[in-house]
């Protein structure tokens, strides 16, 4: 899995997303962006990839690998990349139900039942990346 967290270094915030009621995995939950990688792919197509997909934006840069941790009962390893991208953010239609660019003071959101702890650790060294 790669998460890709989306910078703006204007005002020091970073983009998370919630999913929507009828996700069948984590219905309601706060996250951010990110995919499966796909067989023969580099992480850095994989993020375009899904940044075109998902987001309607494209890659600027890749600032920094910003978490690495295990998902899904240790079947998966998630890494997370804090990146600059272009273009107006447009969530995925039925997927997403709302999103915000949010700053360290306001990443408490993502933390409901244990779900956000990587989630949200990610978001947080995103944001000290970015506030040095």
């Amino acid at each position: 899995m790669v998460d890709f967290i989306i910078a703006n270094e204007s005002n020091n915030r970073v983009l998370i997303q919630r999913r929507s009621m009828d996700r069948k995995l984590f219905p309601d939950k706060w996250e951010v962006t990110g995919g499966k990688l796909e067989a023969g792919e580099t992480i850095v197509k994989c993020i375009v990839r899904e940044m075109r997909e998902k987001c309607q934006m494209e890659l600027v840069a890749i600032l920094a690998l910003i978490n690495e941790f295990v998902w899904i009962g240790g079947e998966f390893i998630n890494l997370q990349f804090l990146v600059k991208a272009s273009g107006e953010f447009v969530p995925e239609k039925d997927k997403i139900s709302e999103y915000r660019w949010v700053g360290i003071d306001e990443i408490g959101v993502l933390l409901d039942d244990g779900y956000g702890d990587d989630i949200y650790k990610g978001v947080v060294r995103s944001l000290e990346y970015i506030n040095p």
